[in-house]
Parts: C-alpha cells; sequence; structure tokens
C-alpha cells in the first residue's frame, strides 16, 4: 500500500523525531481521538492536552 499527500509527508515527518519526540506526537494522537467523542474546540482540546502533558511537553523543548 503506498500512501500520498499529507499523510504521507506526516509519517515521513514523524519518522524523522526521536523516541521521546515519537511518544508525544502519538500521545498526542490518543489523546485527540478520545476527544473526537466529546464536543470541544481543536483550540480546547489542544489547551488540555498541554495542561495534562506539560512535563513531557517541557523535556521534548530541552
Amino acid at each position: 500500500m503506498t500512501t500520498s499527500g499529507p499523510r504521507a509527508s506526516l509519517i515521513e515527518l514523524i519518522q524523522t523525531l526521536n523516541p521521546d519526540e515519537q511518544a508525544a506526537v502519538q500521545a498526542f494522537i490518543k489523546f485527540l481521538r478520545e476527544e473526537r467523542e466529546q464536543p470541544t474546540s481543536p483550540r480546547a482540546a489542544f489547551d488540555e492536552f498541554v495542561a495534562e502533558h506539560s512535563d513531557l511537553l517541557q523535556r521534548l523543548a530541552q
């Protein structure tokens, strides 16, 4: 199966990340999927993710 377009670009980008960064992306995607079941704005979902995972984001920023 060949993937093209934005999905392929995202996969290629994620593959360039280190394992901690990949884990953060995976956690964020999981979080968004769970939030999809609840009516909320993308901004609110992002803000909630940042609040819940600030330690991970701080480690990634180093």
